[in-house]
């Protein structure tokens, strides 16, 4: 196993074989309700334990301590809008 499928694996479930991943990207049009505060959201995010949170890299940068400082924080997928998906974190 290469160690894209070993990420790919790792944001499921190992026991129920599924995954909640919450997007948490504005996609192109602003701001959605409720994601103003990304920070705040991430936190409330996280706290739902999903398995992981898809967001743009700014946002990974604002949550980064976040993430470093749990002790069992949900897998980063990283979107960038060129390329799409470009990598996850877990």
């Amino acid at each position: 196993m290469n160690i894209r499928e070993q990420r790919i694996r790792n944001l499921f479930n190992s026991e129920t074989g599924k995954a909640v991943i919450i997007p948490m990207d504005h996609g192109i049009q602003g701001v959605r309700e409720g994601l103003e505060d990304p920070l705040g959201s991430f936190q409330k995010f996280a706290g739902l334990c999903p398995e992981a949170v898809l967001m743009n890299f700014g946002i990974v940068k604002l949550v980064q301590n976040i993430i470093s400082g749990a002790t069992d924080p949900p897998g980063i997928i990283m979107t960038n809008r060129r390329k799409g998906i470009i990598g996850s974190l877990h």
